[in-house]
């Protein structure tokens, strides 16, 4: 669910498949990133400041306040199985983990992950400046920010799914 008071524009996904591989050097876990909608300007810029190409044919999300969005993994599954099957049969994977990786609001304010919310750096662009993450939300705190306790660490927002524990009808099970 949406739970700001901005309207996300692009979402990015990151599945990966610990069937692939260790995680060690020598056998990484192959990983397939969704990116739904188009970024906006302030996203089509690298962190390095080199623009990207333009995606013309992409639309923006327009994921409004308080709705929830619903990704049909099957309008990706033919990306995904070429990518996981560079390493391993796709009929052989058992796991998926989800990551919420990136989204990007329609003023140009971002959300990973790993730094929370930013607002673009007009000088530099591919660049954010970073809000607190303990007290800045774009909305209303008491009804749509979660409780400490609730809180995921930076990096750690992935849920491993065992094959069949999918709550809707999926190709991967």
């Amino acid at each position: 669910m949406n739970r700001t008071d901005k309207v996300i524009v692009c979402a990015e996904l990151e599945l990966y498949f610990p069937d692939t591989g260790d995680g060690s050097p020598f056998r990484t876990v192959t990983e397939h990133i969704m990116t739904i909608g188009r970024r906006p300007d302030a996203g089509s810029f690298t962190s390095h400041g080199q623009k990207r190409p333009p995606e013309p044919d992409k639309q923006p999300l327009l994921w409004l306040p308080g709705q929830t969005l619903v990704v049909r993994v099957g309008d990706y599954v033919d990306e995904i199985q070429s990518t996981v099957e560079q390493k391993l049969l796709f009929t052989q994977v058992t796991r998926v983990a989800i990551r919420r990786l990136q989204f990007y609001f329609v003023d140009g304010m971002r959300w990973n992950d790993l730094a929370g919310f930013g607002i673009p750096d007009p000088n530099h662009p591919g660049q954010f400046t970073n809000m607190d993450r303990n007290t800045y939300f774009p909305g209303n705190p008491r009804e749509n920010w979660p409780p400490y306790e609730s809180w995921t660490p930076p990096g750690r927002g992935a849920k491993v799914r065992e094959k069949g524990e999918c709550s809707t009808v999926c190709r991967f099970c």
